[in-house]
């Protein structure tokens, strides 16, 4: 004897609605993803907002452009050196490189959205999807990177926001301040212990230690904009952390 099938209740469909044209789509929400050691895709740029990215990069990387090509759809942009390592003496350009991109794209009205991850292969890096919003002609972004197990290094930034730093290590940080010194022309920190390899209590301090950095630059004048992972991973101690990019919203 068969079992009669249960009867559902029908369910009322939404109205018909007009799907948007795909351009109106890329006009809205760009990308740009960092590859390998040396790659930069665009993608949902014009033509005239991708010669913009270049300007950026041919006035913050020395080394230039090796080599321009359409990927699968993208704007595939291969750079002189190894960028994305992250490491000896392209760690500092490489973020300056970051931050110039960043505020050219403000510049043009391109609102960062999300940094994310969404790679699972080893020596990834982070993906950035932008909002078209208002041009900000003036805008000015610098960096903070965490390096080898504790140090912290200052890039592009001003003094009032240099003395914000320092004074928050001297202040906050539970183990002191090791050492300062000026790295190829920007403030490194070097902290006791080491923060960026914690275990057990430290843990906790270096994220309370954060949380207090953060409140720090946003009391003169600056929000973390962007936490980037553009680092390879393969230099000191083997690990990668990622940087933050800082953007002033009002002077002080």
């Amino acid at each position: 004897m068969s079992k009669e099938q249960p009867v559902y209740p029908a369910v009322p469909s939404a109205p018909p609605q007009e799907i948007p044209p795909p351009y109106a789509i890329q006009n809205n929400i760009s990308c740009v993803s960092l590859h390998e050691s040396d790659k930069l895709r665009l993608m949902g740029f014009t033509p005239e907002e991708i010669a913009f990215v270049k300007q950026a990069i041919s006035t913050s990387w020395s080394q230039g452009i090796q080599a321009e090509s359409k990927y699968a759809g993208a704007y595939q942009i291969k750079l002189k050196g190894n960028p994305w390592w992250g490491q000896g003496s392209e760690a500092v350009p490489s973020r300056l490189l970051i931050a110039a991109i960043l505020r050219h794209l403000l510049n043009m009205g391109w609102l960062l959205t999300l940094s994310t991850d969404i790679s699972k292969k080893q020596y990834d890096k982070d993906t950035l999807f932008l909002r078209r919003t208002h041009p900000d002609p003036s805008a000015f972004i610098c960096s903070i990177s965490f390096n080898r197990t504790d140090r912290i290094r200052l890039i592009g930034a001003p003094p009032h926001l240099q003395s914000a730093v320092h004074d928050t290590i001297v202040r906050c940080w539970s183990k002191g301040l090791q050492d300062q010194k000026v790295y190829e022309g920007h403030p490194e920190w070097k902290l006791k212990g080491n923060p960026w390899w914690a275990d057990s209590n430290e843990t906790v301090q270096v994220r309370m230690f954060l949380a207090r950095l953060i409140e720090a630059v946003e009391r003169v004048g600056f929000v973390v904009y962007a936490s980037v992972d553009i680092s390879q991973g393969t230099g000191e101690n083997n690990g990668d952390v990622d940087s933050w990019f800082l953007r002033q919203v009002r002077a002080v």
